[in-house]
């Protein structure tokens, strides 16, 4: 029978020696140890992009940000005329590219667009039930603001260019072919009629970025949009309490 013989293991002290006369025979050789890998760091969010990553994941499912939006069947319904009317003015009063109906507390398929891109002269079409026919398969990157998360973007992709359908607020439908930043806005309010906000494509708080010292809307017209919602909110808490009794 042949005879084995087994090696004791190393003690930390056999390590420490072995690494101390690496170095020596290294330095008397003239050649250097390897050095350890540097493992870089996960940058850290800050509080701020913390709170809003939060704040967005902490909206009600039920609420009408987070509802996928009813189309609109009649036109001449006056509170559908004043929806059409209070979109217009809201978005005029704060220079603003679009505004969602989920955004003032109602959930219709309506948004409000400046075709024109000119926040200021522009004038303002009111977009009902949209639908993407076609888009492109290229996809830009580029950062987005929303009023209803106001003081921070996030950088969404998106298609560059978009085939979409569409009813005016006399009904009429319209098939027509968007690009750039109108289709950029197009499919971000499309977003607000599907419960979908901005902050979701970010995937950390880090992916949120703050702007600073950018009047992007008013105090007011940001208390007007919130207390629209909170309204609207209550209606419809009070209303499940009435059909579950």
């Amino acid at each position: 029978q042949r005879q084995t013989t087994t090696t004791p293991p190393e003690t930390g002290v056999g390590r420490a020696m072995r690494r101390t006369f690496g170095r020596i025979w290294g330095s008397l050789m003239g050649t250097k140890p390897p050095e350890s890998p540097v493992i870089p760091t996960k940058p850290q969010a800050t509080p701020a992009q913390s709170s809003a990553f939060k704040a967005s994941r902490s909206i009600p499912r039920n609420s009408v940000l987070r509802t996928r939006a009813v189309s609109v069947t009649s036109f001449d319904l006056p509170h559908i005329q004043k929806l059409f009317q209070d979109l217009k003015r809201i978005a005029k009063r704060e220079n603003l590219l679009s505004l969602a109906a989920p955004q003032v507390g109602l959930s219709f398929r309506v948004f409000v667009l400046d075709l024109s891109n000119k926040p200021k002269d522009g004038e303002l079409s009111i977009i009902v039930n949209p639908e993407v026919l076609e888009q492109s398969k290229l996809r830009v990157a580029a950062d987005e603001f929303c009023c209803s998360l106001p003081g921070f973007t996030v950088s969404v992709p998106r298609p560059q260019e978009i085939e979409v359908s569409y009813q005016t607020e006399q009904g009429e439908h319209v098939e027509t072919s968007l690009k750039g930043l109108m289709a950029r806005c197009f499919l971000h309010e499309l977003d607000h009629l599907e419960g979908k906000m901005h902050t979701d494509y970010a995937k950390s708080p880090y992916d949120i970025s703050e702007r600073r010292n950018l009047d992007l809307i008013s105090e007011e017209g940001l208390v007007t949009l919130l207390k629209q919602q909170q309204r609207i909110l209550i209606k419809e808490r009070k209303l499940q309490k009435k059909l579950k009794r």
